[in-house]
């Protein structure tokens, strides 16, 4: 009588599961720290979200166009590298890579991470 509800919690901890990997990258993140279009094709955006002067979140996203005078940047709608300060240090020590490009929490993986933890799903979307 009691073993209706096994199936039911594990299906809904699964779909909870890519929600819960999304906690890493804020939603709200109020106004840019920071913002620098380089030389290298990226846009970089930084974020101070505990307001000490220092960014500790930044988002980099891949240029597609610029305008002719050069006052508006066009990116790829969703960040390629997303990088946090976790220590409070000023440097960030953490590095996370969307290799999709589509922005969905299951495709954001560590960009350092070994082939064996990221899975062989995303490693084919590498290629």
């Amino acid at each position: 009588m009691t073993k209706w509800w096994v199936p039911i919690a594990l299906a809904m901890s699964l779909a909870a599961a890519p929600a819960m990997a999304c906690q890493t990258f804020p939603q709200d993140l109020g106004e840019p720290y920071q913002e620098e279009a380089l030389l290298n094709g990226l846009y970089l955006v930084e974020y101070d979200r505990d307001g000490d002067g220092r960014p500790d979140y930044a988002v980099l996203f891949q240029i597609v166009g610029t305008s002719g005078d050069g006052t508006v940047t066009k990116t790829l709608p969703n960040p390629l590298f997303y990088w946090i300060d976790t220590g409070n240090s000023g440097r960030y020590n953490k590095t996370w890579i969307d290799p999709v490009g589509k922005g969905l929490c299951q495709d954001i993986v560590p960009y350092w991470s070994l082939p064996n933890e990221v899975g062989k799903d995303v490693l084919k979307l590498r290629d």
